[in-house]
């Protein structure tokens, strides 16, 4: 269970993807807890993207963490890959 609280958490995590071999060396988290559910925001300081998603009160912190993590890395990487369109298109 959540506690309530609107603090952000700073969480130093090294978080690797054995596909992109993308490396998260930190992330910082918020919990808003709305009712019977949990408002979680994610960011990466070094791209500075950020997610939102909703969660089950009932899931717990680290579940809540991980599949924020894993949409975090799913929008960093999708950027990263339409920057690289957008600048073989400008070449081109």
């Amino acid at each position: 269970m959540i506690e309530k609280s609107n603090i952000g958490i700073k969480l130093d995590i090294m978080a690797r993807d054995t596909e992109t071999k993308e490396v998260l060396s930190e992330v910082l988290f918020q919990f808003i807890p709305q009712g019977n559910y949990v408002k979680v925001i994610a960011v990466d300081p070094i791209t500075n993207t950020e997610i939102i998603m909703v969660g089950d009160r009932r899931s717990g912190k680290p579940t809540l963490e991980r599949i924020a993590i894993q949409k975090l890395r799913y929008v960093i990487e999708k950027n990263l890959k339409n920057k690289t369109n957008n600048t073989e298109s400008s070449k081109n």
